[in-house]
């Protein structure tokens, strides 16, 4: 009896663990970016962690990707718009993704002033 309870307990966490957040749930800006995000900026050429996104576009702030996250973009490269993301999970994504170009030009950085050396 007590190791029927131990495998069904067992078996019910296994299922929590493995259960997909839904999208209102998220909190965390690599989730978001992985549901929202991720497959139409790899499809678009722009590159699945954002490594090939035009150079301008790393300048961008925080508050620029909420605005473009929440309301669209239309010019050069468009992009889609996410008016169910709340307001938090605009920001947390949109930190996300400005930190992840921050993170890749600190390493591009990183690497060519290794091959200087």
């Amino acid at each position: 009896m007590k190791s029927a309870l131990a495998l069904l307990l067992g078996m019910l966490f296994l299922t929590a663990c493995d259960a997909e957040v839904p999208p209102a749930k998220m909190t965390s800006g690599d989730q978001l970016y992985a549901y929202y995000c991720k497959e139409c900026h790899t499809y678009q050429g722009l590159g699945a962690e954002l490594q090939n996104l035009p150079a301008g576009v790393s300048q961008l702030q925080v508050h620029d990707v909420v605005l473009i996250i929440k309301h669209g973009y239309q010019f050069g490269h468009p992009m889609g718009h996410f008016p169910d993301l709340s307001n938090e999970q605009a920001n947390t994504v949109a930190r996300y993704a400005v930190d992840l170009r921050r993170r890749q030009r600190e390493q591009r950085l990183q690497q060519d002033t290794q091959s200087v050396d």
